[in-house]
């Protein structure tokens, strides 16, 4: 392969997530190597376009639908011929090696695992695409998982790949974290002089919201304090009545999609993690970077792995709302520490 490559990066859109987030790093990243990067999007959507580097050609494939994504991507590999493809998602994967197989492209193919597999392995529909994984991962040259738990997980569903399975850790910390984090963050809550405790992701049930927000309910009968969540998705509506159910209508924000989480972070000094599986969570990254207080359920897999065990942050048991709400009132309690800023850069972006 020549020094200069032709990348493509597969992805679903460019919603605000862990696997967009690192597919937006690992393009302009790539870009600045002085590398020729096509990101191909299922759906050209989301907050993330904003943050591309004008070198990136996105491509695209508005299909809606990965299913109905295969004909356009072939088409895309037979007229553009990249050297390699990046794909992260399994539905896209699948639509990608879908498409390769009827492609007149002889390219490498990189499949990159960015959650616990086995954890988006339910339901019919999900059992459905493993076994079509079962059949089309063997084809793929190289598979990249982003933190060890995920990948031992990996290998367990897929031991014919674990000779292709290689850990490698998302680039969270970039150049332009520093400048992003010092950005002013105008929300009611910073206005106040009260403690703001800030959550991100999906608002999708792996994430747990419920048990921050039934936490952060306990923790408001002691402390007067206000929660920020920030992202978006299909448990919206779900979780805001939950939050006036418990009558936190004025101390709980939804507060969206957002392209900076780092400057939330920044301001508030205090994140938490509620969710009930990850692969390699940017946000605990992003809080460390921030001097932030980190707290995480110790759920599979990722935070155990970046806090090292509880060093840089604390642990809590999955569906332990006293102790979640406990670690967050100790962290109100006590003046943020600096210790995790190390911590973080063992996952920068190469420079």
């Amino acid at each position: 392969m020549p020094d200069k490559l032709h990348i493509a990066l597969v992805i679903g859109s460019m919603r605000t997530g862990g696997a967009e987030r690192a597919f937006l790093n690992l393009s302009n990243a790539f870009v600045k190597a002085g590398h020729r990067v096509d990101l191909v999007l299922v759906e050209k959507t989301g907050s993330f376009l904003a943050l591309l580097d004008d070198g990136i050609n996105i491509v695209d494939l508005n299909a809606g639908q990965a299913k109905r994504g295969v004909s356009a991507f072939r088409n895309y590999l037979n007229d553009v011929n990249p050297n390699a493809i990046i794909v992260a998602q399994l539905h896209v994967q699948l639509m990608a090696m879908m498409a390769v197989g009827k492609a007149n492209w002889q390219g490498k193919i990189i499949l990159n695992e960015q959650s616990t597999f086995s954890q988006n392995n339910k339901g019919f529909k999900k059992q459905m695409q493993y076994w079509l994984a079962k059949w089309f991962f063997r084809k793929a040259d190289a598979i990249t998982v982003v933190s060890k738990g995920a990948a031992d997980d990996f290998v367990e569903y897929f031991p014919s790949l674990k000779s292709k399975t290689t850990v490698i850790y998302n680039p969270i910390i970039t150049d332009q974290s520093e400048r992003l984090a010092a950005e002013k963050i105008e929300h009611d809550f910073f206005k106040e002089n009260v403690p703001v405790i800030v959550s991100a992701g999906r608002l999708v049930v792996s994430k747990n919201f419920p048990l921050l927000i039934r936490s952060f309910a306990a923790v408001v009968r002691e402390k007067e304090a206000r929660l920020i969540i920030l992202g978006g998705g299909p448990e919206k509506s779900n979780l805001q009545v939950l939050i006036d159910n418990l009558g936190l209508q004025d101390s709980v924000s939804l507060a969206g999609e957002t392209s900076n989480t780092l400057a939330f972070f920044k301001q508030a000094g205090i994140v938490v993690l509620s969710s009930d599986y990850e692969g390699l969570p940017a946000v605990l990254i992003e809080a460390l970077y921030c001097n932030c207080h980190v707290i995480s359920t110790n759920c599979p897999n990722g935070p155990a792995e970046i806090l090292q065990e509880g060093k840089f942050g604390v642990l809590v048991k999955m569906g332990d709302e006293a102790g979640m709400a406990q670690a967050i009132l100790t962290a109100i309690k006590n003046p943020r520490s600096a210790n995790g800023v190390q911590r973080a850069n063992d996952f920068m972006q190469i420079q």
